[in-house]
């Protein structure tokens, strides 16, 4: 008798933890451009109104959000949550936003593999869409140098735009 009340409860409170995302709520809610913070961490939650993480990372880059929020207000003289979403689903059928996001999912596969002598030769076409020959060769010098230390691409990246600082 025990077994059953304590799924039950087990059940009610892990639903109660992982109460559904409001989309809607969301959606019709109007863009604050005084409160830009406020504004990224919304884009976030797109996640749950159709777009991947690819694309609400891509988007919420700075200047493209920038420029989707000051065509619609232009438009309207407000924006919504909605009406930018609707902006950017028309961005993402496009074969140019579609070849970029292949481009992404690669980028993100690549970096968390472990940079090595063999893999590198099989993955610099894919760095070489985001970084130049002399980056590339800088990159590869400064793994050289630290072959030892057993990084990941992402790390390699990193540690290699801190030194350019």
């Amino acid at each position: 008798m025990k077994l059953p009340v304590l799924l039950i409860v087990f059940l009610f409170i892990a639903y109660s933890v992982t109460a559904q995302f409001d989309c809607n709520a969301l959606l019709a809610k109007e863009v604050d451009q005084n409160h830009p913070e406020e504004m990224l961490k919304e884009l976030k939650h797109f996640t749950h109104c159709g777009l991947d993480s690819i694309d609400v990372r891509y988007f919420i880059n700075g200047p493209v959000i920038g420029a989707m929020v000051i065509k619609v207000v232009n438009a309207k003289h407000s924006c919504t949550y909605g009406d930018i979403l609707s902006q950017i689903m028309l961005v993402t059928e496009t074969p140019g936003y579609k070849e970029v996001k292949q481009n992404q999912k690669k980028m993100y596969a690549v970096m968390s593999m472990p940079v090595t002598e063999t893999n590198w030769a099989r993955n610099v076409d894919v760095l070489n869409k985001k970084f130049d020959d002399s980056d590339l060769n800088a990159m590869h010098k400064l793994f050289m140098d630290n072959a030892s230390k057993s990084w990941t691409y992402g790390q390699l990246i990193y540690n290699y735009d801190n030194r350019k600082k």
